[in-house]
């Protein structure tokens, strides 16, 4: 998805929505919040299975191109109008749908070989489904190698995992469990 000048909120909003387990995201917002433009240009990019090869290229070619990797936070903070980009700074950001597996593996390599290559650490959104499998006590106790989710047809990462992530400056957000019309 390509966010150009002008916009709108509602718009990018309702996209984003898609990630979100049914919050009505009309009713968290200010009043005010959907008028105002906002001009700006950003990429996301959203992956599914992948390898790492494929993700260094793709981060190199737009970083190679001018664009800067820019984190949720700040790509929210632009939307909220708290922040504000450089006239024609244009940016982007990396989301990894349904937290696979083969994501781990793949953003951890290509992010580590292009902050070698480049000198910039690209920041990672990933969109976990976590229904851990009968759950026993606190999250905090469900042990590290631990899928996040199972549908016995896909592998996911693990709890562990998705802390590393964490850890090492990337973000982890809610997925829903199935896609319904939220």
């Amino acid at each position: 998805m390509k966010l150009e000048e002008e916009v709108g909120r509602r718009d990018f909003l309702k996209w984003l929505g898609a990630f979100v387990a049914g919050v009505p995201l009309g009713r968290m917002l200010p009043d005010g919040f959907l008028e105002r433009p906002i001009r700006f240009e950003s990429i996301v990019l959203i992956y599914h299975e992948l390898s790492a090869a494929r993700l260094q290229r793709d981060l190199l070619n737009l970083i190679r191109r001018g664009y800067q990797p820019i984190s949720l936070g700040t790509l929210i903070g632009v939307l909220d109008g708290e922040m504000e980009m450089p006239r024609g700074q244009s940016t982007f950001h990396i989301t990894c749908d349904d937290a696979l597996a083969s994501q781990y593996s793949a953003v951890s390599k290509a992010v580590a070989d292009v902050q070698k290559e480049v000198g910039l650490f690209v920041p990672v959104t990933f969109f976990a489904i976590t229904k851990f499998e009968d759950p026993k006590g606190q999250v905090e106790e469900i042990p590290d190698d631990t899928p996040a989710y199972s549908d016995r047809v896909h592998r996911y990462m693990t709890k562990g995992q998705l802390v590393r992530l964490i850890q090492a400056g990337h973000r982890v957000e809610n997925h829903t469990v199935n896609h319904p019309d939220l």
